[in-house]
């Protein structure tokens, strides 16, 4: 037995130990809901993984979209997006293996850490999240405010001299005066009243 969970930590470890992977986003709430599970990286190259525990949970992806058929026809040129799920090793009933297809194409499976060789650029992907995003359905979580942009899921990477991974934290974080919150206004002056004076008062 296993869950979504185990597959997701399985592709971390599995990727971190064979040297596949540079960067590592796992996303929750709106991000989550616009974008996928986790973005991953490979020098340049960017991925979307969104992971599921076996293949017939896959389908369960349809039912984000407001129109799935429209999604697929418009989404499925790019190439850096996947579903990553578990299957039992034909050999054994312990061994989880992990498999992938690329997101908008079903039937066509292969190794899922292999995942990583098929990273986009920064451009590509950011041109990605908006499409998708607007084939996505809205779900609630984000209270009227709409789907995550690209934008805000930019992050600052720092870099060793030896170009490792360092540390890394929102764009936001990192200058937050290039997003500018709401201009707060005084309060209005109390306007004045009129009240009549005069003999009997």
């Amino acid at each position: 037995m296993w869950w979504e969970k185990t597959v997701e930590y399985r592709f971390v470890a599995d990727v971190v130990a064979n040297g596949m992977c540079d960067f590592a986003a796992p996303l929750s709430g709106r991000y989550e809901r616009t974008a996928g599970d986790a973005i991953f990286g490979k020098g340049s190259g960017l991925v979307l993984v969104e992971f599921k525990r076996s293949l017939s949970d896959v389908p369960t992806e349809e039912t984000l979209f407001e129109n799935y058929g429209d999604a697929q026809a418009a989404l499925s040129q790019y190439k850096h997006h996947f579903i990553v799920f578990g299957e039992l090793a034909m050999d054994s009933h312990t061994n989880l293996e992990l498999l992938a297809q690329r997101y908008f194409v079903a039937g066509v499976y292969f190794d899922g850490i292999t995942v990583l060789q098929h990273g986009v650029s920064k451009l590509v992907f950011d041109e990605y999240l908006h499409a998708l995003a607007e084939h996505k359905e809205e779900d609630g979580r984000g209270r009227g405010l709409g789907h995550v942009t690209a934008q805000a899921m930019s992050a600052v990477i720092g870099v060793s001299a030896d170009g490792l991974m360092v540390g890394a934290i929102s764009l936001h974080e990192y200058a937050p005066t290039l997003f500018p919150g709401p201009v707060l206004l005084p309060p209005p002056a109390p306007t004045p009243t009129f009240s009549p004076s005069g003999p009997g008062r």
